[in-house]
Formats: C-alpha cells, structure tokens, sequence
C-alpha cells in the first residue's frame, strides 16, 4: 500500500471506489450464485455506492480466492457501518516445512473520509482480484447485517 494518509475524500478517491463498485456490480450474477452469496455481494455494493457515508446495519465481506497445488491467493473486501478495507494476500504450503502466510492491508477508508492508501491502490486490487478471477478463482460472500436496519432509499446528504 503507498503510505499515503488523507483526511480528504477526493475526486481521485471518488473515481476509484466507482470503479470497485461496478467490479462488484459486474460479479453479482444470479444464475451463478447462492441467494446469499447475492445478498452479500449486493450490501457491499451499496457501501460502496454510499462512500465516505455511512451505511447504517451493513457488515459484510467478500473473498476472491484460489488455490492451485499448495498455494493460495486471495483479494478480500470487508465492509461495515464505518469503513471499508481492502485486503490481498496468499498461503504456500511445503512438506516437511510448513505453511508460509502472508497479508497485506491495501487500501482503508473510514466514513468520515479519513483514509490510508491512495486511489492506484484501489486499481491495483481491482486489478489482481481481475486477473484471479480470469484465472479460475472462486467468490464466496457473506453479510452479518441487520437488513431491517439497512436504509436502501437513504440518500446521503
């Protein structure tokens, strides 16, 4: 992640979280996922769409993961009421050694627009999550919300 530190929600910024809203966008397909799976893809979506507002209710997460022999890669998003954090990282597994993690912190952002990264790093995450996904990878997705809560006509001010 560049270190940058901003307390300005920009218009660089602004672009970049559109850009990951229609990836998300472009992933919710029905006729490929489980209701719940679309449900989850849906919420981070509307965090995304609402950004640097809050979302009230909303926690989810999304993983793009694949494994091929003993390593693992994966692209995470994890969103809730107050930020959203992009996440990449990988596992390779030897015999007779062990497992070798790593993770890495892409890009945070909290909804009063406080945010850790840069809008090349939002790019850089759409573009691996991309290329994963080209390569085979799989979704899965959850939310741990409150959809009574979740206030999908709020228009933020």
């Amino acid at each position: 992640m560049n270190k940058e530190l901003s307390y300005l929600y920009n218009d660089d910024i602004k672009a970049a979280l559109n850009a990951l809203s229609e990836f998300i966008e472009g992933l919710i397909i029905p006729s490929k996922f489980e209701p719940s799976t679309i449900q989850a893809l849906t919420h981070v979506h509307l965090v995304l769409q609402r950004m640097p507002y809050s979302t009230t209710g909303v926690f989810g997460h999304i993983s793009i993961h694949l494994r091929i022999n003993e390593e693992l890669k994966y692209y995470d998003i994890n969103v809730s009421e107050e930020e959203i954090v992009l996440f990449n990282g990988g596992s390779v597994y030897t015999q007779g050694v062990g497992s070798d993690s790593n993770s890495n912190k892409c890009f945070y952002m909290q909804t009063g627009g406080f945010i850790e990264g840069s809008d090349l790093d939002i790019y850089d995450w759409i573009n691996g999550a991309s290329e994963l996904l080209n390569m085979g990878a799989s979704i899965s997705a959850d939310s741990f919300d409150d959809t009574d809560e979740i206030g999908w006509d709020e228009k933020p001010e």
